[in-house]
């Protein structure tokens, strides 16, 4: 669980895809962590691509009025954790020798060599982290974080050139893993966060994150697979996808989407089986995130897949307060747990672990 030991405080997250922003304020008082305002603005095509803002003032614009517009009050003059786009960080893990755990500098040397080694990044461009983890079978190993320093370097470009603050850029999951842990406490669990233009799968011990990767296959591609097939416009398709489901009574949608998710199935098998025999343990488990997580029947196509515990995230109720602030934060707590779990990051006090981030000056 986490710990809370801090005095007045508040910070925000930002989380931007291709496809959408989300903002979040969280404060401290006493021993009380609050969801204080929340901020969404599905974006223009174009606006961002592939990870990276391509129309910085018009994405300036969008940021500055989600803040300004965020519910149930504006999000004004705080200091930010942004949510670096996945494709923009790799990992890699390795098996150190036991001598080497207890040298932080022979570590260190040891994680960026390997970094330039197998990371599909020229060394110039890398920015090297890494943590110790312990696997369910109590080995101990090392994960490599790696950032693109160029996609810093435009996103931090870009918060400076419309007076945002951002202190520090997070991988996604992790960010996400940290909204949801309050509720599943040292539990093994697999995070598929499914969006708009593609998926993101994590899996952490109670150690946090050991591995993530990125399946191409979301949200979208439901909605062209069935426009395709039946013949239909894609705004037709979308509206059927999101009122039919899996499970509803158009059988031959539900059929449709099975086809098209099996590929990210096979993925998700496979790396329960490679994992499984690394790590030591299988996912205790499955948590379904992302705008596309509430599908009609996808946590039972899940859960029947793998015979493993699906469950959309909420909130922790530790977040919520009274009133207005509980319909708000529950309805729509699976869009906004990447940027709560940033926001989280910010507090002082706060004890989140040793996962890996990137500090802005």
């Amino acid at each position: 669980m986490f710990n809370f030991n801090w005095g007045k405080k508040q910070a925000g997250g930002i989380d931007i895809s291709d496809y959408a922003i989300e903002v979040a304020l969280l404060s401290a008082k006493g021993n009380d962590l609050n969801l204080e305002s929340l901020g969404r603005k599905i974006l223009p095509p174009g606006v961002v691509a592939g990870g990276l803002p391509v129309d910085a003032k018009k994405l300036g614009e969008i940021v500055l009025n989600v803040l300004a517009t965020a519910k149930p009050f504006a999000i004004t003059k705080e200091t930010f954790t942004f949510g670096l786009p996945e494709r923009h960080f790799y990992t890699h893990y390795f098996n150190p020798d036991q001598s080497i755990i207890s040298n932080p500098l022979a570590l260190d040397a040891l994680a960026r060599e390997l970094a330039e080694k197998h990371i599909p990044l020229p060394k110039a461009r890398q920015i090297v982290s890494h943590k110790i983890i312990l696997g369910a079978d109590k080995i101990t190993r090392v994960l490599i974080l790696v950032a693109d320093s160029e996609a810093v370097s435009h996103w931090d470009n870009f918060f400076k050139s419309i007076g945002i603050t951002v202190r520090a850029f997070e991988l996604e999951t992790i960010a996400t893993w940290r909204g949801i842990q309050p509720n599943h406490p040292n539990k093994n669990l697999c995070l598929v966060d499914i969006g708009a233009r593609q998926s993101l799968i994590a899996l952490f011990g109670t150690s946090g994150l050991y591995y993530t990767f990125a399946n191409r296959l979301a949200g979208e591609a439901l909605t062209t697979a069935l426009a395709v097939e039946l013949k239909l416009p894609m705004a037709t398709a979308e509206a059927l996808k999101i009122k039919n489901g899996l499970n509803g009574s158009e059988a031959r949608v539900g059929q449709i989407l099975k086809t098209t998710l099996a590929p990210l199935i096979e993925d998700l098998r496979a790396t329960f089986a490679t994992k499984e025999i690394h790590l030591g343990a299988r996912p205790e488990l499955l948590v379904l995130a992302g705008g596309s997580a509430r599908l009609p029947g996808l946590v039972e196509y899940f859960n029947q897949e793998f015979r493993l515990k699906t469950v959309l995230p909420i909130i922790s109720p530790m977040f919520i307060r009274a009133g207005e602030h509980r319909a708000l934060f529950s309805n729509e707590a699976h869009l906004y747990l990447e940027a709560v779990g940033l926001a989280m990051r910010g507090l002082k006090g706060l004890k989140i672990g040793n996962d890996p981030y990137i500090p802005i000056k």
